[in-house]
């Protein structure tokens, strides 16, 4: 059977309990590696939990940036699931998943 789509593998996004949390995505060129401006759009962490949470990114050129507290980390449960996704400007359908696994507490 052929896979349809764009299958995503599972990651892992590694909190630490207590603590701050902050990523930095750079986003390339697929064939150089070259930086390339993000789309107009949002980008933003989606958790699966009792109540859904979204963290988003702030987008700069070619850098996407978010910051979270001890406190914005502290209410995410260990194996929770959760998307990456971007959703372009003027996108009414929900957008794209770019990411997808689960977390991981340390402490």
């Amino acid at each position: 059977m052929a896979t349809i789509g764009l299958e995503l593998g599972m990651n892992r996004l590694v909190l630490t309990a207590g603590r701050k949390f902050s990523s930095t995505l750079q986003l390339t060129e697929p064939r150089t590696y070259l930086p390339v401006d993000w789309p107009d759009g949002d980008l933003y962490i989606e958790f699966a939990d009792g109540v859904p949470t979204q963290w988003n990114y702030t987008i700069s050129g070619a850098l996407a940036s978010l910051a979270k507290t001890s406190t914005d980390v502290g209410n995410i449960a260990a194996q929770t699931r959760w998307q990456l996704v971007f959703v372009a400007a003027g996108d009414t359908s929900g957008g794209v998943p770019v990411g997808r696994g689960i977390t991981v507490i340390q402490k």
